[in-house]
């Protein structure tokens, strides 16, 4: 006979980044209870503060289309405030008024690659493809390492079905003959890794990734991701890969360490 205190137990499921959280109906008794009237006030609070400081970037992206940096931080912000669709439909404006603008049609881009997460597994695929077409816009305009490479990054993403990996690997082999003509940066790394896992999970050719990720690490000691690529076990290393072109695992696109191509 089940005793009274699992007659109370309630069990729902709580889908975050591919998780399974068991709440008991009493603990969330006891959660609202402790929360009181302050966290619907406090909800309220983050609500607005979010409204404000997107209006706020709103307006000055407005007047700096090309911002590269400007309007990243603006997609941040969505993010943090979980207002994917707004930043969607505002870059969709932006590109609308200022088409010529190949940093607007990147941001775009990158606000159609926020929003993959989150979403269902069509909806990824459509924001993808999305992404895609904003970076062949941007490419239009200005044929820049990262709209290289970030057009590149999108199409790794997409399932074998698509077919695109051999796009994938075209696009990311450009972005790397473009920064071997430039001077080292520390985010030119990145296309070693992606590059890399290109050739080992969407071609699996092993031999070929360990090349690209070791002439990466070469010129690049300090980053974590070639090295960690290299030195684990090839087990451990799939398990790497694997989450790395996961289209459920947020990836960074911020461009912190990026400075905007003149």
């Amino acid at each position: 006979m089940r005793s009274q205190a699992a007659t109370r137990l309630t069990i729902a499921v709580l889908l975050f980044s591919g998780s399974a959280v068991l709440f008991s109906e009493s603990a969330r008794a006891r959660s609202r209870r402790a929360r009181g009237p302050a966290a619907p006030q406090a909800a309220r609070s983050n609500a607005e503060a979010c409204r404000q400081e997107l209006s706020v970037l709103e307006s000055a992206v407005g007047a700096a289309a090309d911002d590269l940096q400007l309007g990243a931080r603006y997609r941040q912000a969505a993010i943090r405030c979980e207002q994917f669709d707004r930043s969607i439909e505002f870059f969709e404006r932006l590109v609308k008024a200022h088409s010529a603008s190949a940093h607007a049609h990147i941001n775009l881009g990158f606000a159609y690659i926020d929003k993959i997460p989150p979403s269902s597994d069509l909806r990824q695929a459509l924001l993808g493809r999305s992404a895609v077409q904003q970076f062949t816009k941007a490419l239009a305009l200005r044929r820049t390492w990262l709209a290289y490479y970030t057009r590149g990054v999108a199409r790794l993403y997409y399932p074998n079905i698509f077919g695109v990996w051999k796009d994938a690997a075209d696009d990311l082999e450009r972005a790397l003959a473009a920064q071997k003509t430039e001077a080292a940066n520390p985010y030119f790394a990145r296309t070693y890794v992606a590059l890399g896992d290109t050739y080992y999970w969407r071609f699996h050719d092993l031999e070929r990734a360990r090349r690209t990720w070791t002439e990466g690490a070469a010129q690049f000691p300090d980053e974590q991701a070639l090295r960690l690529r290299l030195a684990s076990p090839v087990l451990e290393m799939r398990e790497i890969v694997r989450k790395a072109v996961s289209p459920d695992v947020r990836v960074d696109t911020s461009l912190r360490q990026f400075d905007a191509e003149k």
